[in-house]
């Protein structure tokens, strides 16, 4: 047994609602209106079924056949899915993509092959960014600046472009800048707890150098040795012994060359004139060769004292 209701228009009999004994099926739009508010109640009588929409294009209306809308009393879910599927759930307060059983206010969850799991899209001049807020207290935005050469950023603010902290600007990272010129570009103090560890680096090119004078620092010379070096030449090394070598002149301006007891002066390269003090007496050793003490000076005196 079933009705059909008819509509006739231009004298043409259309087909709009056939009800039968498994159910109701509408050939054009249903629409649902009040002036106190619209209600579509859809109900089952099946404990272990879902109420449900389905939603489909010239199939047999199924669940695997479309999409669906349903709610889950047996476990107060609400679902939205394609297919068999359930890509959207909500369980009090928590919506799953992906899953029925979504953990925290937003839980995406996959098991395939895919390489991104959320995107933002921006298609216009606004930034695509996401923001991260404790409400009345502070606020973090990171995302991509469309306003500033398509940067990526982390700001402290609602907007990237305002107290930006990070910025990643064509393989370079800014830390206090937002125009980075190095791989790693920092404006301020940084701080290492355990080590800073960098390249050897070379007399020309040292590891640790100056902005402006990128030919003037520090290197590792050789193994447990230090290298210094200006104008890209070395002018200083000290050895794993603690010994220094300077390539230069060494020019006191006034100051003193002081060496403890015991300490000696040692001139030569087989160390062949030494200048010693004990601590009590003073000790002047020339182990090669005539010693002499000359006095080039015009009507000048060596005194002996």
């Amino acid at each position: 047994d079933k009705m059909i209701f008819y509509v006739k228009d231009n004298n043409v009999l259309a087909e709009r609602l056939n009800i039968t004994g498994s159910g109701a099926t509408f050939a054009g739009d249903l629409n649902i209106s009040n002036s106190s508010g619209a209600t579509l109640n859809i109900n089952t009588a099946l404990g272990a079924a879902d109420s449900k929409i389905l939603l489909h294009e010239g199939t047999t209306a199924s669940p695997a056949n479309g999409a669906s809308i349903r709610y889950d009393g047996s476990n107060n879910l609400f679902k939205i899915g394609v297919g068999t599927n359930v890509d959207t759930t909500r369980d009090t307060g928590n919506v799953g993509i992906g899953t029925d059983s979504p953990e925290v206010k937003t839980h995406i969850f996959a098991n395939d092959t895919s390489t991104k799991q959320f995107m933002i899209d921006q298609d216009s001049t606004g930034d695509a960014v996401m923001s991260f807020r404790l409400t009345g207290i502070s606020e973090y935005v990171m995302g991509i600046d469309n306003s500033d050469g398509d940067k990526f950023k982390i700001a402290n603010s609602g907007t990237v472009g305002t107290a930006t902290r990070l910025t990643i600007d064509g393989g370079n990272v800014g830390i206090g800048t937002t125009t980075p010129s190095y791989k790693l570009d920092v404006v301020g103090s940084i701080k290492a707890s355990v080590q800073g560890r960098f390249a050897n680096g070379s007399a020309s090119t040292p590891s640790y150098s100056f902005d402006t004078d990128s030919d003037l620092g520090m290197y590792r010379a050789t193994t447990n040795s230090l290298g210094f070096s200006t104008g890209g030449t070395n002018a200083l090394t000290i050895d794993a012994s603690q010994n220094a070598t300077f390539a230069g002149n060494i020019v006191m301006g006034g100051n003193q060359v002081k060496f403890a007891d015991d300490g000696k002066l040692m001139i030569g390269d087989s160390n062949d004139l030494q200048l010693v003090h004990d601590g009590s007496n003073s000790v002047i050793t020339n182990s090669t060769g005539d010693l002499f003490i000359r006095n080039d000076a015009d009507d000048a005196k060596m005194v002996f004292q």
